[in-house]
């Protein structure tokens, strides 16, 4: 899957359009934003145009005028996102990344249960497509 990044402003705003059921104006959008941090509308006008332009979301005509929906699921920013840090954090290698939770305590009996089922169906899916 060739999924384009995001960045963590572009997420943020994904993130607002895929927790409601309705397409977003720019307004609405700037609105939501600017209740945690000082932002300008052009700037989200700006990070919703990439947005569209990247596939991420699709633009509608609304009661309300123009507004934005997110088109492509949520597993595929995350999917994205986690590449992008598992490569700008431990060179790309999930063996580095599991070894700095467990260093760190971060991994209970229950996440390290889940992590060994993952595995098991990984290396089950992985020995069915040989």
């Amino acid at each position: 899957m060739n999924t384009p990044e995001l960045t963590d402003a572009q997420h943020e705003i994904v993130s607002l359009l895929w927790a409601t059921s309705q397409p977003m104006t720019i307004a609405e959008i700037w609105g939501r934003l600017r209740e945690d941090r000082k932002i300008a509308r052009t700037t989200v006008q700006t990070w919703v145009n990439r947005l569209e332009r990247r596939g991420w979301l699709v633009r509608e005509e609304t009661p309300r005028g123009l507004a934005f929906r997110a088109i492509r699921a949520p597993n595929e920013a995350t999917v994205s996102m986690a590449a992008r840090f598992l490569e700008s954090f431990f060179g790309g290698s999930p063996t580095r990344l599991v070894s700095a939770l467990a260093g760190r305590g971060q991994l209970d009996r229950e996440e390290v249960e889940r992590l060994r089922r993952l595995l098991d169906e990984l290396e089950e899916s992985n020995a069915e497509s040989a």
